[in-house]
């Protein structure tokens, strides 16, 4: 069974925000006031875009909620054609760009993209060892998984005009100068193009687009 819901993302709310912004926007309280009091997802984006907005980047919440669910869905299409439709594709296309489940090469990297753009389980708890989350034994491949489908969505969205406008809060630049995460994202992007198309299974629940 594969799962894409909030639970079990890396990034509680869907974007990928970079550490340094995270601090310079003191994001921490808030994430913990929305964590305890239920309050919706919705909120957080009010709040982010008015503190960038105060910075003098205009950015409102129904962008940063637009972008969110955009996310949402093509992660959930990597999970549904790595882990259902191809699920032998990932073992190769890690193991093809050197950083193959249990390697120094993805520690390497895991260890880099885990400082620079902390998730959920780092956010939750900052002791929290980026090599021993990458490498638990139950989850190896679940979380080899994240990250190879993270490295791809910050490869597109670097090349995406439409966030220019809160750019700065995921910008990739500061993982690319210290990992080899482009020429990761590079080969995985070049061994995907030859690898068989995403099904249109998603079309069956809506027969009618099929006439």
């Amino acid at each position: 069974m594969y799962r894409t819901d909030s639970r079990h993302a890396y990034f509680p709310y869907a974007i990928q925000i970079r550490r340094k912004a995270w601090q310079r926007l003191s994001l921490s309280e808030l994430h913990a006031d929305i964590r305890n009091s239920g309050k919706p997802r919705v909120m957080f984006f009010r709040e982010v875009a008015a503190r960038l907005s105060a910075e003098g980047r205009p950015v409102s919440a129904g962008e940063l909620n637009l972008y969110a669910m955009q996310l949402t869905i093509q992660r959930h299409l990597i999970d549904d054609y790595l882990q259902r439709q191809c699920p032998e594709i990932l073992p190769l296309l890690l193991a093809e760009t050197g950083v193959a489940t249990g390697s120094a090469g993805l520690a390497g990297l895991a260890g880099t993209f885990c400082r620079i753009f902390p998730g959920g389980p780092f956010l939750d708890h900052p002791e929290l060892d980026p090599v021993a989350w990458i490498t638990a034994p139950e989850s190896a491949m679940d979380r080899a998984r994240q990250l190879a489908g993270e490295i791809l969505l910050l490869s597109v969205a670097a090349e995406n005009r439409g966030v220019d406008s809160f750019r700065d809060i995921l910008d990739w630049k500061e993982l690319l100068l210290a990992s080899d995460c482009f020429a990761v994202a590079e080969e995985m992007e070049a061994r995907l193009s030859t690898a068989p198309p995403v099904a249109g299974r998603i079309f069956r629940l809506c027969p009618s687009t099929s006439r």
